[in-house]
């Protein structure tokens, strides 16, 4: 993207606003930004001395495979006491135990309802997935200091220098009828030499200081190594999201932070607080009445 205002391509520390969107370039000819550097969304699929590869990861659908996964098998134990106990109750009045049970569990529409809930969960994680492994990620080679990046599969990949890759950190408001909608991204531009045409890969993001504390990890790591990069909050595999110990683990932070003498504390301080605000007002209005 030519900048009108230069008539050049940006440059770290330019800015521009077009259709209300603010734009601030972080590169080429990268900079430090002196924010933490880290990922807040996992975007580091692999990470070596050489290379690092800058995409979204499966890792983020974990957690959403072990409940697909726990809720299937928690609904055929469940459907399998619950022929233990009519095959139980038929005992009881004088029909046999074991041939009522394999009926009611070779029974067609139990399974054909298994399977409806097996697709339902199942057809939106493999879309997921599908898409997340289909996109090629961008390579960010250290020992060549090269950028390279593949469209589609098959295609040969678009190589950038490092100094050349461009970066800008974007932020716009969208109004509606409804409320007014902040839009924060990171936008990686890589500019094919031969033809001029500029690739642009965006990233969006929740807030500003995310996006460029995403650029300065990827900076950090071209600069100074995988070493420079924070090391993950939850390195343990024990601990990771969706697991048992991981639940205990934010129950017992909970307990410590959002206990019940904390929480009533807090509660009679907020009260006091609005009382002592209320009767200030009612001396400030009875104050200048009689004056």
């Amino acid at each position: 993207m030519n900048d009108p205002k230069f008539n050049r391509l940006p440059h770290a520390g330019d800015f521009e606003v077009e259709s209300g969107t603010e734009a601030f370039y972080l590169s080429p000819k990268p900079l430090p930004t002196g924010s933490a550097a880290f990922t807040g969304q996992r975007m580091h699929r692999a990470v070596n001395d050489v290379f690092l590869d800058f995409a979204h990861s499966v890792s983020g659908l974990e957690f959403a495979v072990r409940v697909s996964v726990g809720s299937v098998i928690f609904m055929m134990i469940f459907f399998f006491l619950v022929n233990v106990l009519l095959a139980g109750s038929s005992f009881y009045h004088g029909w046999p135990f074991w041939s009522n049970l394999i009926e009611n569990v070779e029974n067609p529409f139990l399974w054909g309802f298994t399977a409806m809930h097996i697709l339902i969960a199942g057809v939106p994680l493999y879309k997921s997935v599908h898409e997340i492994t289909s996109v090629p990620p961008v390579r960010f080679n250290r020992q060549r200091r090269e950028v390279a990046y593949v469209r589609q599969k098959g295609e040969p990949p678009l190589i950038v220098p490092w100094e050349e890759v461009i970066a800008c950190v974007t932020a716009g408001t969208t109004v509606n009828q409804y409320a007014v909608m902040h839009s924060y991204s990171l936008m990686i531009g890589l500019r094919d030499s031969s033809s001029g045409e500029v690739v642009w890969l965006t990233l969006n993001v929740g807030h500003l200081s995310l996006a460029v504390s995403e650029w300065e990890a990827l900076r950090v790591y071209m600069e100074e190594g995988p070493l420079a990069l924070p090391e993950p909050l939850l390195v343990d595999e024990e601990f990771q999201e969706g697991t048992v110990a991981y639940f205990h683990m934010c129950r017992g932070v909970y307990r410590e932070m959002h206990s019940w003498p904390v929480y009533a504390s807090s509660t009679a301080t907020s009260k006091n607080r609005s009382l002592r605000q209320l009767l200030r007002g009612i001396f400030v209005c009875h104050h200048t009445l009689c004056g």
